[in-house]
């Protein structure tokens, strides 16, 4: 998705390497803005898969693909800069994987 010469162009202005931005929430928050930007919409909801096997020691030994949906709501905000951006989509998803065991 983002090739590695972009990526490390990206680690050597610092958006990445000291807030400890990976390059999955690089992406998500790239193609979020993207989809603001082309919508025209201030709200939205991206749906990101996570692995489902916490449910307890009986699921460990099963065979089989355990993935569930996770909803990440995120609201554009025009005001904030891209760093910034980055670092509110990163504390959406860190909220999100504390209560991932709530379904909706």
């Amino acid at each position: 998705m983002i090739r590695r010469k972009h990526y490390k162009k990206l680690k050597e202005i610092s958006i990445i390497e000291n807030d400890n931005i990976s390059p999955f929430l690089l992406a998500l928050s790239i193609l979020s803005l993207y989809f603001f930007k082309s919508s025209k919409s201030k709200d939205l909801v991206w749906n990101t898969p996570y692995h489902g096997r916490d449910f307890g020691e009986d699921t460990h030994n099963m065979l089989g693909m355990f993935v569930n949906m996770m909803p990440l709501r995120l609201k554009y905000k025009g005001e904030l800069t891209f760093k910034d951006y980055l670092l509110y989509v990163k504390s959406v998803l860190k909220k999100r994987f504390v209560s991932w065991k709530i379904v909706f």
